[in-house]
């Protein structure tokens, strides 16, 4: 090649440095999709309260609570897990 590209220099990071990083990404984007999922189960089950509130019928609120219980307990569990997390033995 008669010219080499110049795009920039390298970077200066160590394996170490991007393992944090990418792991704070990952745990990051974790975050956001239960924090979305939660806001938005409980969303949905107040507007489905409020509208068996004004009608009278509950039906609307339990058919929500079906599909939203089973996200919200499995996001619910995975971060209130109890006291002894990283313990390899829990007998």
């Amino acid at each position: 090649m008669k010219h080499e590209p110049k795009v920039g220099r390298e970077f200066d990071i160590s394996p170490e440095t991007f393992r944090v990083r990418q792991s704070f990404l990952q745990e990051r984007t974790r975050t956001v999709i239960a924090l979305t999922v939660l806001i938005g189960s409980v969303i949905a089950l107040l507007a489905a309260a409020i509208s068996g509130a004004q009608s009278g019928d509950y039906i609307g609120l339990l058919k929500v609570w079906a599909v939203v219980s089973v996200p919200m307990t499995a996001i619910l569990a995975h971060y209130f897990r109890g006291s002894r997390q990283g313990v390899e033995n829990n007998d």
